[in-house]
């Protein structure tokens, strides 16, 4: 029998590294699609690498990911997965300003408010700013225990070298009146409690996607998604009969938690 032409190959392989993905077999799914780009003749399949990609996400080996999502972009420059890959992959990489921007470009090729990108990258931007948020928070306590511990032990060392009361008297107050600056900053950096409204009665957390039933509840899509397929067509809260054509988005609640989420970028549940 003749040989099988190499675009056939690839595109086999391509097929065998869907199949492995699907099953989880990610390493096995990686080599496949290396064997699939090998064979490429021509302009290679962008599918490819940003399939691979994906791979290399699953087995957080964030430097492939990198590697592959910008072979991609070189292919194209508009692919919403080679994006949003590339900008998660930055991140976990700790370049967050990096990542955000690569996620944000991602959001603006995605057209469609409904796909499943879209809801991804977005939740993927609000745990890159939860992830800012921690470590802005945790650099402004640092520093804040130092100013402290600064104005304690200048205004003991003012003490202890004057012999004029108004002054030891102005420099407490001046030392009071800081401290009370410094402790209202820290009010601002605290959490703000979560609404209940904005909580999902399933998983007890800040929604991100918000459906609503038709007898008024909310909760986020993917956990009463779940709920319908392991127990049954029944709404959790209400009892009544639930199935997964009646959910619908909700977006003015989404417009509400994405406010709210704004304020506290820490209230995002992994």
């Amino acid at each position: 029998s003749r040989p099988k032409p190499r675009l056939v190959m690839a595109a086999q392989l391509k097929e065998t590294g869907n199949d492995y993905f699907k099953k989880g077999k990610y390493t096995a799914a990686a080599a496949a699609y290396t064997e699939a780009i090998t064979l490429s003749q021509g302009p290679v399949d962008v599918a490819l690498f940003t399939n691979r990609a994906l791979c290399y996400s699953k087995l957080n080996q964030w430097a492939d990911v990198v590697a592959d999502a910008r072979k991609a972009l070189e292919l194209d420059n508009s692919s919403v997965k080679a994006h949003h890959l590339l900008g998660k992959a930055l991140i976990e990489l700790g370049d967050l300003k990096g990542g955000m921007a690569t996620l944000t470009k991602a959001l603006s090729l995605s057209s469609s408010s409904s796909s499943t990108w879209r809801t991804d990258i977005e939740f993927q931007i609000k745990a890159a700013k939860k992830k800012e948020w921690e470590q802005q928070r945790a650099e402004f306590v640092t520093r804040a225990a130092a100013t402290r511990t600064f104005l304690d032990e200048a205004v003991a060392a003012w003490r202890q070298h004057t012999n004029n009361p108004a002054a030891v008297q102005a420099s407490e107050t001046h030392h009071r009146w800081l401290l009370e600056l410094l402790d209202e900053k820290t009010r601002d950096h605290k959490k703000e409690d979560v609404p209940e409204y904005l909580c999902c009665p399933i998983k007890f957390c800040l929604m991100h996607d918000p459906v609503t039933t038709p007898s008024g509840q909310s909760y986020e899509r993917s956990a009463i998604e779940q709920h319908l397929k392991v127990n049954g067509n029944w709404d959790p809260v209400s009892r009544a009969p639930l199935t997964r054509s009646q959910l619908y988005s909700n977006l003015a609640l989404k417009s509400a938690i994405d406010d709210f989420h704004e304020r506290n970028p820490w209230a995002i549940s992994e």
